[in-house]
């Protein structure tokens, strides 16, 4: 049984949902931050996915695992 507690973040590139990650990842959350538009400053040991959400298989993408 996995014991790491998963989390998704979307609008992963705004200033608070990158306070968000890094606090998560802090607290050893898996964490996957989503935005339309690719991350320009990722946190370390978080996963990032990008793209319009309504685009056929990036949803299911979006929130496999999670």
């Amino acid at each position: 049984m996995e014991d790491t507690i998963k989390a998704l973040v979307t609008g992963a590139g705004s200033y608070i949902a990158r306070s968000l990650i890094q606090r998560l990842v802090a607290l050893g959350f898996s964490v996957r931050g989503f935005d339309v538009d690719p991350v320009d400053n990722p946190v370390a040991d978080a996963e990032y996915l990008s793209g319009d959400f309504m685009r056929a298989g990036l949803l299911s993408d979006m929130v496999r695992g999670v």
